[in-house]
């Protein structure tokens, strides 16, 4: 169950806003700076990432300790 998560999460959520940053720094910054919403695109993407992490590392846990055999 979280194996599919994870990949649902990657692919739906980190996936468009991978894609989302990619399109926002394909063109270089204008005279007023950078883009204002590519700072909260990336958080988006840490957090997702961080999230992806957590799921990785609870997934191993119970590979490892497998806890209900």
């Amino acid at each position: 169950v979280l194996y599919v998560i994870a990949i649902l999460f990657a692919t739906f959520v980190q996936g468009k806003n991978g894609e989302r940053l990619v399109e926002l720094t394909s063109t270089p910054p204008g005279p007023g700076g950078p883009n204002p919403e590519i700072p909260a695109t990336v958080k988006k993407l840490q957090q997702g990432g961080m999230v992806l992490f957590v799921l990785i590392v609870a997934i191993v846990f119970l590979m490892v300790v497998k806890p209900f055999r």
